[in-house]
């Protein structure tokens, strides 16, 4: 049996054997990752103890996703899709900056602050 190699990907080659059907990947592929719809932070109440979710947004020819929660600007935590609100955090803003890495290159987006109570 021959084996016919038409491309590549992160992981090495793709292949398929002759007589097999031909599975394309996604248009996507062999892209930087480009953000599309930004990140979002969402919860309720932005008090002590709260719980901040962190929402990606949207990516095109994403790798996997990278979190990183900021305070006024600087990283108060790297990784995790949530952040609890500490009681130092009051007045401060919040924003999630979310990072994506492919064989292509790589991309960030930063979310909207939200004001923490």
């Amino acid at each position: 049996m021959r084996t016919i190699y038409f491309g590549r990907n992160a992981l090495g080659r793709v292949q398929r054997a002759p007589g097999e059907p031909l599975s394309l990947q996604s248009k996507t592929s062999g892209l930087k990752p480009r953000n599309t719809v930004p990140p979002s932070i969402t919860g309720a109440t932005t008090t002590t103890g709260s719980v901040m979710n962190g929402d990606p947004g949207q990516w095109v020819g994403a790798g996997p996703l990278v979190f990183t929660w900021k305070l006024n600007g600087q990283v108060i935590q790297d990784g995790g899709v949530s952040y609890t609100v500490q009681a130092a955090d009051a007045g401060k803003t919040l924003t999630l900056t979310v990072g994506c890495m492919n064989a292509y290159g790589g991309a960030s987006s930063t979310s909207a602050g939200r004001v923490l109570g």
